[in-house]
């Protein structure tokens, strides 16, 4: 058993997007604050991020570490969905001007440096063990050489997808569906919309591509049977798949064969989002569909809200938590509201399971 060597009053699990903020906020309320950061293996798709994403980084005085990160402006958006023809979407006249494509792992970074210059204490290594205890939660941290003892008044979940924190805490993963994303990098033909996402709704489920760093991001958001995971060759099928587009395929260069990044890309929820002495934000509270290109927005909102609820509690204010929970939840129903509402407007393959399984009126599937 791993002796503490740390005791804070917020200890956060994850240092992404969601975590970075969580703790900026929390040490900004004069809180002591441990960011536990495990390096990512997995390799960061392109992303884009709406228009809204400015005010909330401005309220949280966080868009000077935005653009030191080099995003690059997005001002329409094409969309094959429901019509075979793209439709264009422009920002011109938004309140908060345009989208913005981002290097993720470069805003990380920004945000974690930030936290070190606000005295957040920065661990290199990744929870092993949570153990909840009546006034505070107990963590054990592997790092690269020995194991760390961080005991936290309060502890919050930013592990992503996986809620490793929060499930090892006895809250559970409620997924919506096994939708999935099979995502590459590619290289642009410049043939067309050199700086807009595209999204192409077909048969199987639809695509999305948008400008990287390296190149140009594509990826295939579907069901798992539509791939073969198990055979040999997964490049090939999602390239044969890709040829199958008129027009994102008219973007990308899928030569060579890419490597493709599988992941689970379905709305889920945490049940529940938070207990006595911790609580979930981002991605481990709850994922929405990559359709919405709310992920980010959410991911950052949920993190001031939760780092919030975390300040309440050290002022032994129970109420966070049933006020985070409940608008964790609000925001998330409405998300599944519009997803259906999105889903139902696509209807060229009444037969298809994919489109079938997300809603096409009963009426439609003849």
């Amino acid at each position: 058993m791993a002796v503490p060597q740390l005791s804070v009053d917020v200890a956060i699990a994850g240092a992404g997007v969601a975590g970075s903020v969580a703790a900026l906020v929390a040490a900004r309320a004069g809180r002591s604050v441990a960011l536990i950061h495990a390096r990512p293996r997995r390799r960061h798709r392109g992303e884009t991020v709406p228009p809204e994403f400015r005010p909330l980084l401005e309220e949280l005085g966080l868009w000077p570490e935005f653009l030191r990160s080099g995003p690059r402006e997005c001002w329409s958006n094409q969309s094959c969905w429901g019509s075979a023809q793209p439709h264009e979407r422009h920002y011109i006249c938004h309140p908060y001007g345009c989208a913005w494509h981002i290097c993720l792992p470069a805003f990380e970074a920004e945000l974690r440096a930030t936290a070190a210059r606000q005295r957040v204490r920065l661990i290199d290594g990744h929870v092993t063990r949570a153990q909840n205890h009546t006034e505070h939660v107990a963590l054990h941290v592997e790092t690269s050489d020995r194991t760390i003892g961080v005991d936290a008044a309060v502890v919050i979940d930013a592990t992503g997808r996986s809620a490793r924190v929060a499930r090892g805490l006895g809250a559970t993963r409620v997924n919506i569906d096994q939708t999935t994303s099979f995502a590459a990098t590619c290289e642009a033909t410049g043939k067309t919309w050199a700086t807009d996402t595209l999204v192409e709704a077909t048969d199987i489920g639809w695509w999305y591509s948008a400008p990287a760093i390296d190149g140009l991001s594509v990826m295939l958001v579907t069901d798992t049977e539509v791939v073969d995971l198990a055979a040999n060759g997964l490049g090939k099928q999602w390239v044969a798949l890709l040829q199958r587009t008129p027009n994102t395929s008219a973007r990308a260069k899928a030569a060579p064969v890419p490597d493709i990044a599988v992941a689970a890309a379905g709305p889920s929820r945490l049940a529940p989002v938070a207990g006595p002495n911790w609580l979930a934000i981002g991605d481990a509270a709850a994922t929405y569909d990559p359709l919405s290109s709310s992920g980010i927005l959410h991911a950052a909102g949920s993190a001031a809200a939760g780092a919030q609820a975390a300040d309440a509690l050290l002022d032994q204010d129970f109420s966070a938590i049933t006020d985070y929970p409940h608008r964790e939840m609000e925001l998330f129903d409405e998300h599944l509201r519009q997803r259906s509402e999105r889903y139902r407007t696509e209807q060229r393959w009444p037969a298809s399971a994919f489109w079938t399984r997300r809603g096409i009126p009963a009426a439609s599937r003849h």
